[in-house]
């Protein structure tokens, strides 16, 4: 899983590099946010590079806010693609 992330306003920004975030990835991508959810539970996801998203994904994406939130954070989604925002 490509995951880039650098700290603003300690804002941790995450920028997601998998063009698809479906079944066959979602549990890896899951995976590789927790920890650094864990670390810093205020999250942006820069999702510019993802151009296709399934309900695995959606899933995932729902997981990941769940635990930035019950960690005392939040997380947010920037720059999405019209394709996926439609979901």
């Amino acid at each position: 899983m490509r995951l880039q992330s650098s700290e603003v306003n300690q804002v941790q920004i995450i920028v997601v590099s998998e063009a698809t975030l479906d079944a066959a990835n979602s549990e890896t991508f899951k995976a590789s946010l927790e920890p650094m959810i864990k670390n810093n539970p205020r999250v942006v996801l820069d999702m510019a590079g993802t151009t296709f998203l399934d309900s695995s994904g959606c899933g995932a994406l729902l997981a990941c806010y769940r635990q930035a939130v019950a960690g005392g954070g939040d997380l947010k989604l920037c720059r999405v693609q019209k394709t996926v925002a439609a979901l």
